[in-house]
């Protein structure tokens, strides 16, 4: 906000200037005219009471009197500065001299500053911070807040999904997927072009929702300032209202008046979508505004009489090629002053500037771009052209005294960020917080180096893992470095200007006084002497040149291969392989963040500047309204802080699913672990633990379909058998007995290419004994888990939504009401995957396989596996509606209504039960049904996977439950240290002799 101290007094108004009928006005007061005082001095202590140029009302009274008795009510002028979110208002007083202006702050705070007169006249401006809201507000702006920041981490989740589902679209592609598949080169290389714009228009989109929840909970300061502005106040309070509590409170209302069992389902649904076209609306006014904003500043700044959407159009596209192409020179120095020499021109900052604070460096681009000039492709300024940054145009620029100074501000400050300091006067910064500064980022920054290292020590990394994270940590904190090193230089400058003092500013130390007071005339008089006491500040100047740009002719080329390979051809090659849902969608996500790359209202200010150039309407405080909208959208969302912050975040997520990708290269689909057999003896055995209830579940119940095995401790073995290739036959007659359990691998072999089963997943077929002895054998279907990265990447085709709504559960305060909505907002997530890709999701297969074999002659079907294998097999029982025992599978009950076919609540109830080592990560993936076992896991607690093993699972299940007849393992007790086992024959064989253990 800006002070021009300028007064409304009616008192010194001439009465030449007074035209309205005295007979309809009351007495005024009017200082004689000039030429009376001359002719008669005493007149000077006279005023004339009456209107003006009559002469029946007039009368002659004493100044002084006069003007106690008729003075009214004065305040100064100010003027509201675009920087503002609301303008401020005036409240004037009848019966005192002054009035008071309402600032609205932050965190419902109102600023408010009175302006009194004492009795000699002299003004006094008081400012007080008034908190204006209860704990009823606070209330109702954290209701919405919840569903909004709810809504914006779902956007994210949709973000990762869509982001999946086009490394998936290249894996199919490319032929990955199918034994001899062929490679589709057109596709493939669009899917590829199309990463980047769609990493680009992601991190975009989030931080549009970013500022959308910000702005939810400052009381949608943002969306008032350039949504809906044609409507009044009051109605924007109401279709806040509406739309983020009272329809979704009537929705509420209703569902329960019907009895609805889902009425929570049903009113969360609603208000979660309700939010969302909120949302929408949002972006499209952001999205138009920024444009008509564009178009009004580049209009305003060429007057060239062509003033057509197409001329703008290329006028804006060529300032973003030379903004992106062009070779640039930095300046950066320190510039001195009083502190109005903080809002100085470019030209006052220049004439103060610290010469041996002055630092010039050109970016690589320079150098490329000059080897190209000779060849006509770029330009080279004959002198280089100066641009300005976006807190240029906007006039940021916060200050930093000893009252706002922290450690913390100064660490987590934004690197390269504007700020005076104050180094003189009230206010200014001590040596200690200078020298505190410099230190809290050395000792911040090791700490955080310190940090990494001990945690990946701790998790017992290895060697080469280690070096090489810390690496790229410390290589990520370079640019902290440097603005270290920019901070110390700084404080080193201003140490040696307050060290100088007296001796370059004069040693007059009179009383203190503020410089904006002192004109710049008198300022540069040679006269002039700062005084020692005076207000000083220390300001980060940057100064940014173009030296070199592309040619008009270069701009375009670049443009048009930008919008080809990037845009149009990944769009076609996603409709021509029939993605038409991953194809629109990319369609308007980089269609959009490419319409405001282009046509991008920052890339404007940062030429001209300033705001003067918006559009002006119809009187001041329109002209201001443009101005605050533009601010708004450029700060807080063209160049918010976020926006590096989102594209670094949804990267990683890219390059994690650029690893699967690559690393599913060098996997066959039909890969098989060949671990050396274990060493099994029938000599000894374990005996269940006594006297306790651990665990209720070694035996599961009979009514498994009349399934021959109900030991826990089988159906983990048989999980495992799974992962087993030429051996498997061994390990079962190892386990079972000879030739009790069969591997049915021609049989599976014959139904995969009968049913032209072409994809990665891996499943055996043993059939037992039934326990009937004239029924037919019992089969068991055994699904082997993740061990390749394609495997891993369908892992994460099924289950990556659910994981991020469970951390985003976690993330937000009271994020467990959202459970009941999360399968329906799953499904919503997963619709946007083509048909192709649903086609490679395993649990078809399976499903397939467990249905076809229910329609044979067999006593009954069960399933198992493990990890992946494991929530397979879930998803398969509950589908068949058959019973299905996994080992640390991932769950399925907020994915289950992205299944084809969806599964009930109930199935997955009845025919499931899952396994779940403790401490382990994989069956902690999505809510688990009913029917869960916690078992014990030994394993070191930095051992990040050691609790997944399913030998160290079976180990447990037979060590606590009993052996039971089956025989006992060796590696039990030499690899995962559980006890010896007991000898079943007193005077045998001991167990060190029989598993070959030398005595340490």
């Amino acid at each position: 906000m800006e002070i021009e101290r300028e007064y409304e007094d009616e008192m010194e108004m001439p009465p030449s200037e007074m035209s309205r009928d005295p007979s309809s006005e009351p007495p005024r007061f009017y200082r004689p005219d000039p030429e009376e005082v001359k002719a008669d001095p005493a007149a000077k202590n006279k005023i004339v009471v009456g209107g003006a140029g009559t002469s029946s009302n007039v009368e002659v009274v004493d100044y002084d009197e006069a003007y106690e008795a008729a003075r009214v009510p004065t305040v100064s002028k100010f003027r509201d500065h675009f920087t503002l979110p609301i303008p401020t208002s005036v409240v004037r007083y009848r019966s005192r001299k002054g009035a008071a202006r309402v600032i609205e702050g932050s965190d419902d705070y109102q600023f408010v500053l009175e302006e009194n007169y004492d009795d000699e006249g002299k003004m006094d401006i008081t400012i007080r911070r008034i908190q204006d809201s209860g704990s009823g507000l606070r209330f109702l702006r954290a209701t919405y807040t919840i569903v909004t920041a709810f809504w914006a981490g779902f956007l994210f989740v949709i973000s990762m999904q869509i982001l999946l589902f086009l490394f998936l679209d290249l894996a199919i592609q490319l032929g990955i997927t199918d034994d001899g598949g062929s490679a589709k080169w057109f596709a493939s290389l669009g899917a590829i072009f199309g990463i980047l714009p769609l990493i680009h228009g992601l991190a975009s989109g989030m931080v549009l929702a970013q500022a959308f929840a910000v702005d939810t909970w400052n009381g949608h300061m943002l969306i008032r300032s350039f949504t809906l502005r044609g409507l009044t106040e009051v109605t924007l309070e109401w279709l806040f209202f509406t739309f983020f509590l009272g329809l979704p409170l009537l929705v509420m209302c209703i569902t329960m008046l019907t009895g609805s069992d889902e009425w929570w389902v049903i009113t969360g649904t609603f208000w979660v979508f309700s939010v969302a076209a909120f949302f929408i609306f949002f972006v499209i006014n952001v999205i138009s505004y920024e444009m008509k904003a564009t178009f009004e500043v580049i209009k305003n700044q060429f007057d060239d009489d062509d003033d057509s959407a197409w001329a703008v159009f290329e006028r804006s596209l060529l300032l973003r090629q030379v903004a992106t192409y062009s070779g640039q020179m930095h300046r950066v120095y320190l510039s001195r002053g009083g502190l109005d020499d903080a809002e100085a021109t470019d030209k006052k900052a220049a004439d103060l500037l610290i010469a041996e604070t002055l630092k010039e460096s050109k970016n690589w681009r320079q150098m490329f771009n000059q080897f190209f000039v000779k060849w006509g492709w770029f330009e080279e300024y004959s002198e280089p052209h100066r641009y300005f940054s976006v807190e240029d145009a906007r006039d940021v620029r916060p200050y930093i005294t000893s009252h706002t100074w922290s450690l913390e501000k100064i660490f987590c400050r934004p690197k390269n960020s504007r700020y005076v300091a104050i180094i003189k006067g009230s206010g200014a910064l001590t040596r200690a917080q200078m020298k505190s500064s410099i230190f809290c980022s050395i000792i911040g920054t090791f700490l955080i180096l310190f940090l990494i290292l001990s945690l990946l020590v701790y998790l017992e990394a290895g060697a080469v893992a280690t070096g090489f994270l810390l690496v790229i940590a410390i290589l990520s904190f370079i640019p902290t470095a440097k603005s270290t090193y920019s901070l110390y230089l700084s404080a080193k400058d201003i140490i040696s200007i307050r060290t100088r003092g007296k001796t370059e500013y004069g040693a007059d130390a009179g009383t203190e006084r503020d410089l904006a007071a002192v004109s710049y005339e008198e300022r540069d008089s040679p006269s002039f002497v700062l005084k020692a006491t005076d207000s000083e500040g220390l300001f980060l100047a940057e100064e940014n040149y173009r030296v070199t740009r592309p040619s008009n002719r270069t701009a375009w080329v670049f443009f048009y291969i930008e919008f080809l390979i990037l845009f149009v051809w990944p769009t076609i090659s996603l409709f021509s392989v029939g993605n038409w849902q991953l194809g629109l969608t990319y369609f308007v996500i980089v269609g959009a963040s490419g319409l405001r790359y282009y046509f991008n209202a920052a890339i404007v200010l940062e030429e001209v500047g300033h705001m003067d150039m918006v559009d002006r309407g119809s009187s001041e405080r329109d002209f201001w309204r443009n101005q605050s909208r533009l601010d708004d959208i450029v700060g807080k969302i063209t160049r918010s802080r976020s926006k590096g912050m989102w594209v670094g975040i949804i990267a990683t997520f890219a390059m994690i699913f650029l690893a699967l990708f690559a690393g599913s290269f060098d996997q066959s689909t039909t890969a098989e672990i060949e671990d050396p057999s274990y060493t099994y003896l029938t000599e000894f055995e374990y005996k269940p633990v006594e006297n306790s209830l651990r665990y209720p579940t070694c035996h599961l119940t009979s009514d498994l379909q009349e399934s021959p095995l109900t030991a826990m401790a089988d159906y983990i073995f048989l999980a495992r058998v799974a992962y087993r290739g030429n051996i498997t036959q061994q390990e079962l007659n190892s386990w079972f007995g000879d030739e009790v359990a069969i591997n049915q691998e021609d049989f599976v072999t014959s139904f995969r290419q009968a049913n032209a089963i072409t994809s990665a997943v891996h499943f055996k077929m043993i059939t037992y004994p039934s326990t009937n002895s004239s029924a037919q054998d019992f089969a068991f279907v055994a699904i082997r888990g993740t061990t390749n990265a394609w495997e891993a990447m369908t892992d994460a085709q099924l289950w990556s939504g659910a994981m991020l709504i469970q951390a985003l559960r976690e993330f937000l305060p009271f994020g467990s009401i959202w459970t009941p909505v999360a399968p329906i907002l799953i499904n919503a997530a997963t619709s946007i995957q083509s048909s192709s890709i649903d086609e490679i999701s395993f649990y078809k297969d399976t499903t397939r396989f467990t249905n076809f074999l229910k329609t044979g002659n067999y006593s009954g079907v069960a399933v198992t596996g493990h990890s992946l294998g494991g929530g397979l097999a879930m998803i398969t029982g509950a589908q068949s509606k058959v019973p299905s025992v996994a080992l640390s599978g991932p769950n399925s009950m907020m994915t289950r209504k992205s299944l084809d076919p969806q599964v009930s609540i109930e199935d997955f109830d009845r025919y499931t039960f899952n396994i779940m080592p403790e401490r382990d990560l994989v069956p902690m993936i999505d809510d688990p049904a009913q029917n869960t076992q916690q078992i014990r896991c030994n394993a070191d607690f930095t051992d990040a996977v050691g609790c997944h093993d399913t030998t160290r699972a079976l180990c447990e299940a037979i060590s606590t439950c009993g052996s039971n007849g089956r025989p006992v393992l060796c590696e039990c007790v030499t690899v995962f240290k559980f006890l010896e086992p007991t000898p079943i024959d007193p005077n045998g064989i001991t167990f060190k002799e029989a598993c070959n253990i030398t005595s340490d």
